[in-house]
């Protein structure tokens, strides 16, 4: 004899589900907020590393260490 009907088994699972969805939805929104924090952290070392090698190309490392220490004097 089965004494829970079906309908009423299903509804942990249905619940289930609609947590499951929900948590998605806030993973996804903290995911996108990290990953445009990660985008612009990625872009700033693109730039400092061409920048590195452009000093580097021309030999310009004399001068910039001239400039960097009159700056921190």
């Amino acid at each position: 004899m089965n004494i829970i009907p079906h309908n009423v088994a299903s509804l942990p699972l249905i619940y289930i589900c609609c947590v499951t969805v929900v948590m998605g939805r806030v993973c996804a929104r903290y995911r996108r907020e990290a990953a445009a924090c990660t985008d612009a952290r990625i872009r700033l070392m693109d730039e400092v590393v061409a920048g590195i090698r452009v000093v580097k190309m021309y030999s310009w490392e004399g001068r910039f260490k001239e400039l960097i220490d009159a700056a921190r004097r």
